[in-house]
């Protein structure tokens, strides 16, 4: 792939910003210690798989990265 996406102006990035923050607000003090951790883990690992397919060098590679964070 040829051109670089600025990965903030994405719509699913943005809504992932707004799923980190409202996950964090959620379950700062409640719930299981390990429950919380675990659901940290997959919203950032939701938006780590949406920076990585800025950096996608085809576009099979870009729409796997697309899937594994969906």
């Amino acid at each position: 792939m040829n051109r670089k996406l600025n990965i903030g102006e994405m719509q699913m990035w943005q809504d992932a910003e707004n799923l980190v923050e409202e996950i964090y607000r959620q379950i700062s003090d409640a719930g299981s210690y390990s429950f919380n951790r675990h659901l940290r883990r997959i919203v950032l690992a939701i938006l780590g798989n949406l920076t990585e397919s800025g950096h996608a060098t085809s576009q099979p590679q870009y729409c796997a990265f697309l899937s594994a964070a969906e």
